[in-house]
């Protein structure tokens, strides 16, 4: 791993406008245990061209999420329209996570309403996410109150 690191910090260096080069790095950081805020920081500082694959900008949008900033992670979320290959449902995954972490901090602010809002928007399948709900799914969700009424 410390080998493979070392070689894609090279490839960054040589050549940072290659979107490849910084989702590899990740990987092998995150294979190495390098901390958030340091794969954070890489991927953010070469943002423009994370961006231009939905695979890098994932690995950077997870990283916001557990990093403290899933509002941010949100906003990037909710302003792309992501390629998802058949079967896979990861975006919507990562998109559930950073609604949750969302909705933790407003909690934590003593914004109630905020996280409600937040904790609701998991349930949702944004259309730019392209992932849809799964037929198998019959659940039916619902929320109370602290009295216990039920919340539309």
């Amino acid at each position: 791993i410390a080998k493979g690191i070392a070689s894609l910090e090279q490839a960054v260096a040589l050549d940072s406008r290659e979107s490849r080069f910084l989702f590899e790095l990740d990987v092998h950081y995150e294979a190495a245990g390098v901390p958030v805020a340091r794969r954070l920081a890489m991927l953010s500082s070469h943002h423009a061209v994370v961006a231009e694959r939905d695979d890098t900008l994932t690995r950077e949008i997870m990283l916001l999420t557990v990093g403290g900033q899933p509002e941010r992670a949100l906003e990037l979320l909710r302003g792309r329209r992501f390629q998802n290959w058949e079967g896979s449902s990861q975006i919507h995954g990562v998109y559930v996570e950073a609604c949750l972490w969302a909705a933790q901090r407003h909690l934590v602010a003593n914004k109630p309403r905020e996280a409600l809002e937040a904790a609701q928007a998991a349930l949702e399948h944004p259309e730019n996410l392209r992932v849809g709900r799964g037929r198998r799914v019959a659940r039916r969700h619902r929320y109370c109150d602290a009295e216990g009424h039920e919340l539309p």
